[in-house]
């Protein structure tokens, strides 16, 4: 299973913030801090609520099938990624250049690989959980939520998982997410689609992303 792909709930309002305002306290009595920093819970939401669905699919992934993890994923990440900005991101300055329908298409290929990238490397499941580490702000009104996809005992490190969040008409979604420690999604995809939109423009790199995803399914 490939937990280093790119691609728990809590209770919610008043109950959480005094779950955490306690926490805090009891750790500072005792001379240590907790690990979770909370910032602006509300961006984690989603992330948590997506992890959540993710774990289900894990969880029956060898019934489900390639087709039927994806099907079952393809709602989780359109609601918790935007796909909109993170490919109009992606194609830089070109993407003024694109004419309007192409950039639907491109939006939406660039959304149906990652649900194949997530159904083909999220494909079982051996008691790995999530867990929110910390929620950050970062640059422009955006803010991190860093995870970790912690593993049985025995079965390795936490795989750590920062998400990068920003508010839209729709709520908190994610335009980025860097796991393991690599390099961004964003800014591989945007070195990538740089080179190919130079070389041979927006059709060519909607034949390569629809491509790719055929080849995540075969």
């Amino acid at each position: 299973m490939g937990e280093n792909a790119w691609y728990l709930s809590r209770p919610k309002g008043g109950a959480t913030r005094r779950a955490v305002v306690l926490g805090v306290l009891t750790a500072a009595i005792a001379g240590g801090w907790p690990r979770l920093v909370l910032t602006d819970e509300g961006a984690a939401a989603p992330i948590e609520a997506f992890h959540e669905g993710l774990l289900g699919v894990m969880r029956e992934a060898r019934n489900l099938g390639f087709a039927g993890r994806a099907e079952r994923l393809a709602p989780l990440i359109e609601v918790t990624f935007d796909h909109a900005t993170m490919t109009r991101i992606a194609c830089g300055q070109a993407w003024d250049g694109i004419e309007a329908s192409l950039q639907g298409r491109l939006i939406r290929a660039f959304r149906a690989y990652a649900v194949a990238s997530y159904a083909a490397n999220f494909d079982d499941y051996s008691g790995q959980s999530f867990s929110t580490v910390a929620v950050e702000p970062s640059r422009g009104g955006r803010v991190l939520v860093k995870t970790e996809m912690v593993r049985p005992a025995g079965r390795g490190q936490p795989v750590p998982f920062v998400y990068t969040m920003h508010e839209t008409a729709a709520g908190w979604q994610a335009i980025d997410v860097l796991a393991a420690g690599r390099m961004s999604e964003l800014a591989r995809r945007r070195s990538e689609f740089s080179t190919i939109l130079a070389r041979s423009g927006a059709e060519e790199l909607l034949r390569v992303l629809e491509l790719q995803t055929q080849a995540l399914s075969a």
